[in-house]
Order: C-alpha cells, then sequence, then structure tokens
C-alpha cells in the first residue's frame, strides 16, 4: 500500500478529532484575519494555545494532587480513630 502526505494527514486529524482535539485551519488564525492568534507567521508558538493547555494541566494536577493525598490523610485519620 502507498501512502502519501494526504492519507497520513487526513488519518491524523480524524485520530485527533475523535480524540477530542478541535481541527482548525491555518487561513482561520493568521495574521490579519479576525480571529488571528498571533500578529506574524514568525510566531511559530501560539501563545495563548499554551497558556490555555498550561492552565488545564495545572487545574488538573492540583486536582489530583491535593484530593489524593487529602483522600488517603481522611481515611488513615479514620483508621486511627478505629484502632484507639
Amino acid at each position: 500500500m502507498f501512502f502519501n502526505e494526504s492519507i497520513v494527514e487526513n488519518a491524523t486529524l480524524t485520530w485527533l478529532g475523535q480524540l477530542g482535539y478541535v481541527i482548525g485551519y491555518g487561513t482561520q488564525i493568521a495574521p490579519g484575519e479576525p480571529t488571528a492568534e498571533r500578529d506574524s507567521f514568525g510566531e511559530v508558538v501560539l501563545v495563548g494555545r499554551l497558556r490555555d493547555a498550561i492552565r488545564r494541566l495545572i487545574l488538573a494536577i492540583s486536582s489530583c494532587t491535593f484530593n489524593h493525598p487529602a483522600r488517603h490523610a481522611a481515611e488513615a485519620a479514620g483508621r486511627e480513630q478505629c484502632s484507639n
């Protein structure tokens, strides 16, 4: 079977879409467009998207980091009260 860039790209976009990613197109976020996400094509990092992703990660990590130990501490405290 022969693969070309288009086949791989479409398969990847389909797979990412199934994982919940929103597919965007460069013309929609290009400099000068109403929905531009950068001032020039020289800006290779979309800072707003990166900032949002970091915020989501921090919230997810914070939730796990604080809830997990708190739950274990409460369970341990309950066991200690029962053993006294």
